[in-house]
């Protein structure tokens, strides 16, 4: 018995230590507490008959003694006495009540409650990164590895099948062929940016249920959650594009012939990754709006359903009847693929291809990624508006 003491009193002690210096709190359920254990308790609730018999810190443990008539026992023996204490107690209108012994034991804790400074945003930020990244990265780093893993492993796939696709001889620019042939490759590669991130509808999910048991209490606000989710997803997805990036590229042979090499691969880097931040962002905001899991996956599929039809890649625009061509412009896909299009034929002479497709609006790579950014931020402060209005159900 002793030994189990020695191990509790060095756990509690640890553990006061780490909510001290992280300047958090911590819930422990324990039966019978020795006194070594028990002094580590900033403060005591006591319950009996419904009622709060005793709500303070434990300096305050004496004076409730004196208010209730009983003698104060030996140290360590003062856990068990007050729970016998609480369990025989009565009300006695010579006595003091309850509600009385509190409102007089409780001033002390509330002159220090009010004297607390209330947490700074930036704390409360770094309170729930660390959280998301013990949970989802550290915790498991299984499932951040099989993320880039398929990102890398559907990189190693469409490269084989596209294999020197967009290769020219002697470095020429691509013949109007080869360049239609190399947008399919570029198509490809681009849908995946928004077909990928379905694999974290469970994990967003999660997180909104996280999010809808704490907002009760009122814990963090909204933006923070949605503003963390969306740093991580953020870096990830970079992590991922760039392995895509550098597994695609050389194999698909997808190089503007106008400019470096280097200066192609970061062009086209950008474009992967802001893409894949947008379609990460579309599935999250999905996930936040969806009731279940099954439904998330419908209304997401249906999305990019749309958006890969109205991306120009599959019909050209000119093919399309007036009356239903304007869906172009809500389809994140169409400037992740005008992007794309634009970083390996700009400067070239085969460029013109852009103008007969009616893929130059907007016409420049950085243009089609200011608007994929406009699009990510629309749908980041959304998520934080609906993540705002959930509610826990039980």
């Amino acid at each position: 018995m002793v030994k189990y003491s020695q191990y509790s009193s060095s756990f509690s002690t640890s553990v006061k230590k780490l909510c001290i210096n992280m300047n958090v709190a911590a819930v422990v359920v324990i039966h019978q507490p020795s006194y070594e254990v028990f002094s580590h308790f900033d403060r005591l609730v006591m319950l009996c008959k419904g009622k709060c018999v005793f709500s303070d810190k434990l300096d305050c443990i004496p004076s409730f003694y004196d208010e209730i008539g009983r003698a104060f026992p030996e140290k360590y023996l003062l856990p068990a006495d007050l729970l016998k204490a609480a369990s025989e107690w009565k009300p006695d209108p010579q006595r003091v009540q309850p509600n009385e012994l509190i409102k007089s034991c409780g001033k002390s804790a509330l002159e220090d409650i009010k004297g607390r400074k209330k947490p700074t945003l930036g704390l409360q930020f770094r309170t729930v990164l660390v959280r998301h990244v013990m949970n989802h990265y550290i915790r498991n780093v299984t499932n951040l590895f099989a993320r880039v893993l398929i990102y890398g492993l559907s990189a190693v796939l469409l490269g084989l099948v596209f294999w020197k696709i967009g290769e020219s001889p002697d470095g020429q620019d691509l013949q109007l062929f080869q360049a239609e042939a190399a947008f399919g490759a570029g198509l490809f590669l681009t849908q995946t940016l928004f077909l990928l991130p379905f694999a974290q509808i469970s994990t967003f999910f999660f997180d909104k249920n996280l999010f809808a048991s704490e907002s009760s209490i009122g814990l963090y606000p909204a933006w923070i959650y949605s503003l963390t989710q969306v740093v991580l997803e953020t870096w990830v997805m970079s992590l991922c594009a760039l392995l895509q990036s550098a597994i695609a590229i050389p194999m698909m042979s997808l190089w503007n012939m106008s400019i470096s090499k280097s200066a192609s691969f970061i062009t086209m880097f950008s474009v992967f990754c802001v893409g894949g931040a947008v379609g990460n962002s579309i599935v999250l905001l999905t996930s936040i709006l969806s009731f279940s899991q099954d439904f998330a996956f419908l209304l997401g599929s249906a999305n990019v359903i749309v958006f890969l039809a109205m991306s120009g890649g599959f019909v050209p625009y000119p093919y399309m009847e007036s009356w239903i061509v304007w869906l172009q412009w809500i389809s994140p896909i169409k400037y992740s693929f005008q992007a794309f299009t634009w970083s390996l034929l700009s400067g070239t002479s085969t460029a013109e291809l852009m103008d007969q497709l009616e893929l130059n609006t907007p016409p420049n790579v950085s243009m089609n990624l200011v608007i994929l950014v406009g699009i990510f931020c629309l749908c980041s402060a959304c998520s934080v508006v609906a993540l705002s209005r959930q509610k826990e159900v039980r």
